[in-house]
């Protein structure tokens, strides 16, 4: 009932759900419905016949690397006209032992149209998750996703990422010691600029969280583990120079010695910029790609032609070295930097017939 002259009714008949607000009596809301439901039973365009559900669109995620015994998130969401609940236990699979374990989920979301569970895993390794859904008119779905659990050590290294803070979003440089940052005509200059005017700050908290998730397991699909920052780390923005709205990202952080910048379109494509300091024993040795990028991307075996490998992630990198500064006016700084552009498979198509022969 709502209010009080208005009743909320749903009845499903075959492979119909329908819902709708009646206004009068319960006994004429009732005499209401039990005419659709006839309607329904009667008319097979109405109701189709069969015994195929449609099944809602619902996308989930979580992240691409986790820690064993630590809570991590699974998130989903659906077209806002859409509210599913989810079932309070969720299937995991260890793909290596082949075993799978159920696990309770407290406090399990409730008709609503995107949701956040906690979970967490008690051994290492790949796992497949699979958490099923109901929706207002009883369809029960499956969703599943991949993690993997990493040992003790690999999530020390993970965490061992420290923030890079840069004074103005941005790093300058100069081809070599000389005139002010300032005094190149403004067409020659050299700049990375993190934060432009066309990004904005994504809001509310949920839909931030999902676009950093995606930001961040996209890193994983091609950079090493020793090579990653934190989730926390990633900045996520609705890119407002595109007619789309796409959504982008950016971290700096450290590693070592080495300053590390990721620009990225979130699920397209990603640039990566590597500094190392210029003036000591490590200027004999400029960074390489293989260093940092996923045995997969840096060396796919071009002998295989499965869809793990082809088309695989193509990749471009440039080494070269500069005089960086944290402010035009700043202080250069002697480096050698490595710049990486990594595209998402789906942007290169090699199995387009153009590409054979």
């Amino acid at each position: 009932m709502i209010g009080s002259e208005a009743y909320q009714v749903a009845l499903r008949r075959l492979n119909v759900v329908s819902q709708f607000v009646f206004r009068g009596t319960q006994e004429d809301a009732l005499v209401f419905a039990r005419k659709l439901d006839a309607a329904l039973q009667s008319d097979a365009k109405l109701a189709p016949r069969g015994k195929n559900v449609s099944i809602p669109e619902l996308e989930i995620l979580a992240p691409a690397l986790v820690s064993v015994a630590q809570g991590f998130p699974i998130i989903y969401r659906t077209p806002r006209t859409m509210f599913v609940s989810v079932v309070p236990h969720l299937q995991a699979e260890a793909m290596g032992a082949k075993t799978t374990v159920t696990i309770d989920i407290p406090n399990a979301p409730l008709m609503s149209p995107s949701g956040r569970l906690e979970c967490s895993l008690e051994t290492t390794g790949a796992h497949q998750l699979t958490v099923t859904f109901v929706t207002w008119g009883a369809v029960v779905f499956r969703r599943s996703i991949n993690v993997r659990v990493m040992t003790t050590g690999e999530a020390v290294v993970l965490g061992s990422a420290e923030t890079w803070a840069l004074p103005e979003k941005a790093v300058y440089f100069l081809p070599k010691v000389g005139p002010a940052w300032t005094a190149i005509p403004e067409g020659e200059r050299e700049q990375i600029v993190l934060q432009r005017k066309f990004l904005s700050p994504l809001k509310p908290e949920p839909e931030e969280e999902w676009w950093r998730l995606r930001a961040w397991n996209d890193l994983t699909q091609f950079l090493k583990l020793e090579w990653l920052p934190s989730r926390e780390m990633m900045h996520v923005f609705e890119n407002g120079a595109r007619p789309t709205r796409e959504r982008a990202a950016y971290c700096s952080y450290r590693r070592g010695n080495l300053g590390i910048i990721v620009l990225s379109e979130i699920g397209k494509q990603a640039w990566v910029y590597i500094e190392q300091p210029g003036t000591s024993v490590a200027e004999q040795k400029t960074p390489e790609p293989h260093q940092f990028l996923v045995p997969e991307v840096a060396h796919p075996d071009w002998a295989r032609s499965d869809s793990e490998v082809f088309p695989g992630f193509p990749y471009m990198a440039r080494t070269c070295r500069r005089q960086r500064l944290l402010t035009p006016n700043g202080a250069p700084e002697a480096v050698q930097i490595l710049l990486l552009h990594i595209g998402q498979p789906q942007l290169v198509n090699l199995h387009f017939p153009g590409y054979t022969e």
